[in-house]
């Protein structure tokens, strides 16, 4: 499959994308308050946003809990 190429365009200037870069995106599964996000709307936030393009999805949650039962 080819891969989308996208043009942002800031002021006079534009960034191309798309040839060799990788577009990722970041899903927070902690939040400020330190509620965590439930593993199926996590899932979701993923699916929608390698539908927009994403090719890489970075599960960000805190190190200090992995493994944890809290």
């Amino acid at each position: 499959m080819p891969r989308r190429r996208f043009l942002w365009k800031v002021g006079d200037r534009e960034i191309r994308l798309g040839d060799r870069t990788l577009l990722i995106a970041v899903v927070e599964l902690k939040s400020a308050e330190g509620r965590r996000m439930e593993p199926d709307r996590a899932f979701a936030l993923a699916s929608k946003l390698e539908e927009a393009g994403a090719d890489v999805i970075d599960l960000d949650a805190d190190p200090a809990l992995a493994g944890s039962d809290e």
